[in-house]
This record gives C-alpha cells, sequence and structure tokens, in this order.
C-alpha cells in the first residue's frame, strides 16, 4: 500500500517525521530481525502499524547516554562468513546491551550507526594486550564518542509504503535523501535511489538477498 502524508480528504495517517538517530551498535553483518519464516502480518495495516511505531519511537529524546564503565582485553572467536580469533576488547556498556565487543580484526565493521554507516571498522582496531585492561579504555572510549555523535544527528524520514507479502513485510522508507527497506523489522536495509520506485527499490532488494 502506498502511503501519503496526512491531508483533509483521508485524514490523519502518515507524516513526515524529525528524528534523532538512535545508537544501535551492530557489527556489520546484521540483517533484519526475525525468524526465519516467521509471521510478521496478515494485512497492509499491519505493516504500516509496525512501520509508523517504529518511526515514533526514533522521534523521542533518547532517554539517556550510553556510556562504558568498564574495558576487559580478552581472546574472542568469532564467526563471519569465517572463524576470527584475536585478542579484542570488550566495553561494558551502562545500558541493557551490556558487554560490547570491539575486535578481533578480521570482521569488518564493528560499530554501525542507525542507518548502518560504519563508525568503527576493524582496520582502525590497534590490538590490546590480554589481561590489561588499560589497553583498552582508549577503543571503548572511541566508540562511545562515536555512538554519542551518531546519537546527535537528526534525519528526515518519510514512510513511503508498507505492504504484506506472504506474511512479510515489505516496507520503503525515505530516510534524509536515500531510500531503506526491512525497518519495519527493526534495522534500515539497502541503501536506495530515491528516484527509484518502490516496486523497483524491493526488487533490488529481493536480488540482493538472492530472491
Amino acid at each position: 500500500m502506498r502511503i501519503g502524508t496526512a491531508d483533509a480528504r483521508n485524514g490523519p495517517f502518515w507524516t513526515t517525521l524529525w528524528l534523532a538517530a538512535v545508537a544501535v551498535g551492530c557489527t556489520s553483518h546484521n540483517g533484519q530481525t526475525g525468524s526465519p519464516g516467521a509471521v510478521e502480518c496478515s494485512s497492509d495495516a499491519d505493516c504500516e502499524e509496525r512501520l509508523l511505531a517504529y518511526a515514533t519511537q526514533l522521534a523521542e529524546p533518547i532517554p539517556e547516554a550510553n556510556t562504558f564503565t568498564a574495558a576487559a582485553c580478552t581472546e574472542m572467536n568469532v564467526f563471519t562468513d569465517e572463524w576470527h580469533t584475536g585478542p579484542a576488547c570488550e566495553c561494558e556498556r551502562s545500558d541493557k546491551d551490556g558487554l560490547w565487543p570491539m575486535g578481533p580484526a578480521g570482521v569488518g565493521c564493528l560499530l554501525s550507526g542507525r542507518l548502518e554507516t560504519c563508525l568503527y571498522d576493524d582496520d582502525e582496531f590497534p590490538g590490546c594486550s590480554i589481561g590489561d585492561p588499560e589497553s583498552c579504555v582508549e577503543v571503548c572510549a572511541q566508540a562511545e564518542a562515536r555512538l554519542a555523535v551518531d546519537n546527535s544527528l537528526q534525519y528526515e524520514v518519510s514512510p513511503r509504503s508498507a505492504e504484506c507479502k506472504d506474511g512479510s513485510c515489505a516496507t520503503v522508507v525515505q530516510i534524509g535523501e536515500r531510500c531503506y527497506t526491512g525497518v519495519s523489522g527493526g534495522t534500515p536495509t539497502g541503501d536506495y535511489d530515491c528516484s527509484l520506485s518502490d516496486e523497483e527499490i524491493l526488487a533490488q532488494q529481493a536480488a540482493a538477498e538472492g530472491g
């Protein structure tokens, strides 16, 4: 279903929202949330509701900053497309996410912003000395500072369409000058030219996912 802004003819519906970007720290191998085969929706209205709730949540002020209260260097095994083993920093966050790993080398992006832009890539990671927490203090401090900057950014968000297809939401939203899909799942995916139609954007997403 195509989504428009509110007017006198169709009543209060979708409006352009200004939002403060929140830090959703994530590694480079993020995807949409949810289990394969899980039913997200039974109607277009379900997808519209999910997308509106998501956008409304982002429009709320951040209740408190995410700060790192401690750091430690440990040996870590991480699997992306292959196993990566080596020293990594564990930054203890003050929020519910708890420990946040920074490293080891080779895993790609260690910290992403709200729009999946990489805030800290593994080629910046200097390594650390296992058992020496001081060797991670600067890494965690940089991660915290970059999250703070990302938290302060504001984006103009315009939902474009939301449709229930085979139990899954197919959504397109414009954030700033670019368009994204998948935001009803909690994380925007892709990065598309907004001059494309929603059908073209969703087709590119399906092709990228091998569909």
